[in-house]
């Protein structure tokens, strides 16, 4: 996970198997949540911007959708809070709404996507602010809701 184009089928693995049931905390919590914890308490964030720790961040940011928020929460908000992982936080706040096992707390995603400072034209961010904001936390419980 830490290359800058992982192989396609490790990233569905992650979505698919790992990041769903009963492993899902433990997974997300080995290949990214102990790590940015870490790095949090230890006031190095900017440790996140780059090399091999950002590209695994990346990666693993935007295939945990379907991983519990309470078990993501903190990752999430730490991750946000360095320029460079905005992007990839936006789309696990889209992937997290998205996915049929997806899981966000839409007060709580929405104070997070506004604090991303992201451009007003990101593709979809003005239709993910939009549910968020009516309190949808998942496409599949209101499928019409995406359609603003």
């Amino acid at each position: 996970m830490s290359v800058p184009e992982p192989i396609e089928n490790l990233r569905l693995h992650l979505r698919t198997y790992w990041f769903v049931g009963h492993t899902a905390k433990t997974a997300f919590d080995a290949l990214l949540g102990d790590d940015v914890r870490h790095i949090a308490a230890a006031g190095r964030r900017p440790h996140l911007a780059t090399g091999p720790l950002h590209l695994r961040a990346r990666h693993v940011l935007q295939d945990s959708g379907s991983v519990s928020w309470s078990d993501k929460r903190d990752v999430y908000q730490s991750a946000g809070t360095v320029a460079e992982l905005r992007p990839a936080v936006f789309r696990a706040l889209l992937g997290s709404y998205h996915a049929v096992d997806g899981s966000l707390d839409p007060a709580e995603a929405l104070t997070l996507l506004d604090s991303l400072q992201l451009p007003e034209d990101t593709e979809r961010l003005p239709q993910l602010r939009t549910v968020l904001r009516n309190g949808v936390a998942n496409h599949y419980q209101d499928p019409t809701a995406w359609r603003v």
